[in-house]
């Protein structure tokens, strides 16, 4: 990948999550398109969005974030934020997971605060 596009991939996710505090990561290998539009439908009504993301690129962002996560880049990944809380974001996935198990949680975060 060119590094000029690479540089404009990583202005877009530090724009996508420039105001998160809380986030999840998780894979879901092997779901079908329907499947993933039924989990994405009903997860947005609670408010949490879902993005799939190049590990190398959102590594280096979320760490200049603040929010190292280290030993969670495998595979396809899912950044999954947007819940009141860490706590209820990682109860619906738990939940998707449990009802899907080609859904498997990588690990999340909480990014410092800044006062």
């Amino acid at each position: 990948m060119a590094k000029q596009i690479k540089q404009m991939e990583m202005e877009a996710l530090r724009r996508t999550f420039e105001g998160v505090r809380d986030l999840v990561l998780f894979t879901a290998s092997g779901i079908d398109s329907q499947t993933d539009n039924q989990m994405r439908l009903g997860l947005r009504k609670k408010n949490i969005r879902l993005q799939v993301v190049k590990n190398s690129l959102a590594r280096r962002v979320f760490d200049e974030m603040g929010m190292k996560l280290d030993g969670v880049w495998e595979g396809p990944t899912i950044v999954a934020w947007g819940a009141e809380s860490l706590a209820e974001l990682s109860k619906e996935l738990d939940a998707l997971a449990k009802k899907n198990k080609k859904t498997r949680s990588q690990g999340g975060g909480q990014r410092r605060s800044e006062d």
